[in-house]
């Protein structure tokens, strides 16, 4: 299953490398995000790059 994962990470970043966001996406739509119960992570970052 992580190896699945990893490659769909993989081509999803080779993807938005090549196409641009605006293209895709309506940018007049965007609304700002509220996130008042949001907490710093303690976890440490899995380095998945």
């Amino acid at each position: 299953m992580a190896y699945i994962y990893r490659v769909a990470l993989a081509g999803n970043r080779e993807f938005w490398e090549a196409h641009d966001f605006s293209d895709y996406l309506d940018g007049s739509q965007v609304k700002p995000a509220s996130l008042p119960k949001l907490k710093p992570s303690t976890a440490k970052d899995s380095g998945a790059s």
